[in-house]
């Protein structure tokens, strides 16, 4: 994928498949690629009591929506995850971090395809190094 900026807040065009692009199949009715299987999006809960938010079944390799992670007017992003999920470009590369009280957990993100070549609206999270 080649990401041309095309606004002063990070967002992104999605144009094309790269050699950096991750190849996602379905094997026993899973979407898996060549690190592993998927894990389901992270639980994030509001303690009222503690005025905090922490985060359960976090997976080392998870998809994120393209949409959510690009359009920082997406509605989603303007609910309770909005100030524990941030979206970020370092050194050429993007991620997404999770920050709760009870812990940070950071995914570097690559672009997908179908391993028939389609493309895919999501990017690979996987934990940063």
């Amino acid at each position: 994928m080649t990401t041309i900026p095309h606004d002063q807040h990070n967002q992104h065009v999605h144009t094309a498949i790269t050699a950096a692009s991750v190849e996602l199949r379905i094997e026993n009715r899973q979407v898996v690629c060549d690190w592993g299987t998927f894990g389901d999006s992270a639980e994030l809960k509001w303690d009222w009591i503690t005025d905090s938010v922490t985060a359960h079944n976090v997976a080392p390799l998870i998809l994120v929506s393209t949409t959510y992670a690009d359009d920082e007017t997406c509605p989603t992003r303007r609910d309770l995850t909005s100030n524990c999920v941030m979206f970020y470009d370092e050194d050429g590369r993007r991620f997404m971090r999770i920050s709760a009280a009870n812990g940070t957990w950071i995914w570097e993100l690559f672009d997908a395809h179908w391993d028939d070549g389609e493309q895919c609206n999501v990017y690979v999270g996987r934990w940063r190094d």
